[in-house]
């Protein structure tokens, strides 16, 4: 499934409603799962990129 691209501009909206909800008392996760964001990847030891909590 494709993932949606966004606008620079959108991506500067959303971040700025985490701003808000976080302050408020909700989790970061939560925040960011509220904007319809997922986490993919994270970034782990230097040279690894961890997806779904397992090294690739």
């Amino acid at each position: 499934m494709a993932s949606k691209r966004r606008k620079p501009e959108e991506v500067v909206k959303e971040l700025r409603q985490v701003e808000v909800l976080v302050p408020q008392g909700q989790a970061v996760a939560e925040a960011i799962r509220a904007i319809g964001v997922t986490e993919v990847a994270s970034a782990g030891p230097p040279g690894r990129l961890r997806r779904f909590g397992r090294e690739c």
